[in-house]
């Protein structure tokens, strides 16, 4: 027996530093003895769901040291203690839901009841899931176990890392982590409500006041992540849902990674997320990459708001008007092509068509400052939310019976 974590667990039958070197070698295949385990009692099963949050914690802890190389992270904009930070822009009225970063054998099928999937990605599945105790509704990200011990092992410890840190009414809340011999299961928030894609390709076209509300929503999560020098890396429609009829949830933190806001990182070669929201730095494989990527994203988004379709193509063939207005903006830059890259590293955009003739001065400062190629010149996110095109006064009766016909 040996003691890990408090509990007496039996021995696997490999010892610590082959498991470590396993997992951490991508050149090492732990298919064999995840085969032997397989193959043992509950036990054991028990015993690999210590290691595997030994191991999680490791991962936290090379974090944490990356965060005291920066010295702009300031006392208060950390809070490792899971219940989240006590950042000026958490909702007060917001009741405080502790997260429990706890794996052990059976709890989840002992507290939730599985419900349909709602959602899928490269690596999990997401399905609705109820608290048996209080019938809460929440989302369940659900990992098969294998995953977490092939090349998404990074990806999978580092969001988990990340994300139980956050306490932020725009960021969706991490609660609790189980494993079992099959799966892990993120327990998060779950958001009854549509992406902002699916509003996109439904209104084509926002008003520029429903714009500016909208972006609100995306800049002051992205405000809290960047004082804690996270880069979500990530932000593109599909990762934001409206929580509500003038409300809205960041998702996804798969790609985020602690960057300073300034100064020198050692960044390339990290894993991307969409190209179409890429920043060109990602492009270019800059070793200096900031919280500036995000920014060029929010950039993207608003641009494609306000005329229906991309700043950046893949094709010549979306400079004709007819082909623009006729294809769904997602289709533009789908395509890992030269010029789309080209188009995105110069910055090659521009307010010549006719969807541009009613758009306020402003609104076109805005996403020039964001579609910035110099990442030192791009507008930060404090700097954009105090932009002359979102102090404009907003009807906010409006903005929600806007809102609600999307």
């Amino acid at each position: 027996m040996e003691i890990i974590d408090n509990y007496e667990v039996p021995k696997l039958p490999f010892n610590q530093s082959q498991l470590r070197n396993s997992i951490i070698s991508p050149r090492k295949s732990p298919s064999k003895w995840y085969t032997k385990l397989l193959k043992r009692d509950s036990d054991s099963t028990f015993s690999f769901s210590c290691q595997l949050k030994w191991r999680l914690d490791q991962a936290q802890e090379q974090i944490e040291e990356d965060h005291d190389r920066y010295s702009l992270v300031t006392d208060d904009c950390l809070d490792y203690s899971g219940s989240g930070g006590s950042s000026t822009e958490t909702s007060d009225s917001e009741p405080e839901k502790q997260p429990n970063y706890s794996i052990t054998r059976n709890q989840f099928k002992e507290n939730y009841f599985l419900g349909v999937e709602i959602g899928c990605g490269a690596t999990c599945t997401v399905h609705l899931v109820t608290k048996k105790k209080s019938g809460e509704r929440f989302a369940a990200k659900i990992i098969p176990t294998k995953k977490v011990f092939t090349k998404h092992f990074k990806t999978i410890s580092k969001e988990i890392t990340i994300i139980k840190t956050l306490n932020h009414p725009n960021i969706i809340k991490l609660y609790e982590c189980f494993l079992t011999l099959d799966n892990v299961y993120i327990i998060m928030d779950f958001v009854d409500g549509d992406e902002l894609f699916e509003e996109m390709l439904k209104r084509r076209i926002f008003s520029e006041n429903a714009a500016r509300a909208i972006v609100k929503q995306i800049l002051e999560p992205l405000i809290y992540l960047h004082k804690k020098n996270i880069a979500h890396r990530d932000i593109k429609p599909e990762n934001i849902k409206f929580s509500g009829p003038s409300s809205m949830k960041l998702l996804d933190f798969g790609f985020a990674r602690y960057l300073q806001v300034e100064g020198n990182n050692n960044n390339a070669n990290l894993p991307s997320g969409t190209l179409g929201y890429e920043a060109p730095e990602i492009l270019m494989n800059a070793k200096n990459q900031t919280t500036a990527v995000d920014m060029w994203a929010v950039g993207v988004i608003v641009y494609t708001m306000l005329c229906g379709y991309t700043p950046f193509t893949s094709d010549e063939m979306f400079h004709e008007e007819d082909q623009i207005n006729n294809t769904p903006f997602w289709v533009m830059f789908n395509e890992n092509t030269p010029r789309l890259r080209r188009s995105i590293m110069e910055a090659q955009f521009n307010f010549d068509s006719y969807h541009w003739k009613d758009v306020s001065s402003d609104a076109k400062d805005f996403i020039s400052g964001l579609l910035t190629v110099d990442p030192s010149q791009r507008l930060k996110a404090e700097d954009a939310i105090n932009h002359p095109w979102l102090k404009t006064p907003l009807d906010i009766t409006s903005i929600t019976l806007s809102l609600r016909q999307l």
